[in-house]
């Protein structure tokens, strides 16, 4: 580590790292005099290096919970005087961790916190979104895979046949001739479907039949044979 800064109830590691302050925290704030203390180093850091970025690894430091006022005062100090542009905690609980960016994200502060160096170091580098960038994402930008429409159900094929057509007319009284015999019937026009009668067959000619049926000449010529005899 480079530097070392001694506080009343601990002390800070601080390294010069490229684009920002490595800080590791050892011991604990007791009070809120020791905070203005703690805020106090920061600052002169800040204004002799020109560092506006800090990581600061709080693993290190006392497991013991900060009293109300003294947490308050830190924050205080943290949202109000922005010291730093960024700051990146690594804090050794996931509460810890889910706590600080809960407040840091109500305040739109330039503060996140993370279980590991590497991560806090990514974030500052910009290689990494920030938290408002990650809880803000629309659902949406997740898949931009189309969602298919639902296929149209098939209906089931029946194995029963469908039934015959209706019977018509003409296929219950056929078409008859003049004599009373039933007349042929032709395919259905494939415009009404309906059966059409053939028509009537002109029935043949019989020879001599001018030669049996008797003429009113013949008659004179019959009465007078018989009146001879």
């Amino acid at each position: 580590m480079g530097d070392t800064v001694e506080l009343p109830s601990g002390r800070l590691e601080v390294e010069t790292r490229p684009g920002y302050l490595f800080i590791v925290e050892h011991g604990t704030l007791r009070n809120v005099d020791e905070v203005d203390q703690y805020a106090a180093a920061l600052e002169l850091l800040v204004g002799r290096t020109g560092v506006r970025r800090a990581l600061i690894d709080s693993r290190a430091a006392d497991a013991i919970e900060l009293p109300p006022d003294v947490r308050d005062a830190l924050w205080r100090w943290l949202l109000t005087a922005r010291v730093f542009e960024q700051i990146a905690f690594v804090l050794g609980s996931e509460m810890a961790v889910v706590r600080v960016n809960m407040v840091a994200r109500s305040h739109r502060a330039g503060i996140c916190a993370f279980g590991a160096v590497h991560e806090a170091h990514r974030w500052l580098s910009g290689r990494q979104r920030t938290l408002s960038q990650t809880f803000s994402a629309p659902l949406g930008a997740m898949s931009q895979t189309p969602v298919p429409p639902p296929r149209a159900e098939r209906e089931p094929r029946s194995s029963v046949p469908p039934p015959p057509p209706p019977r018509t007319k003409s296929d219950v009284y056929p078409a008859r001739d003049a004599s009373g015999a039933p007349m042929p019937q032709r395919a259905s026009s494939a415009s009404t479907g309906r059966f059409t009668a053939l028509p009537p067959a002109r029935a043949p000619s019989q020879p001599g039949l001018e030669q049996v049926r008797p003429t009113r000449e013949l008659e004179p010529a019959r009465r007078k044979k018989v009146e001879e005899t």
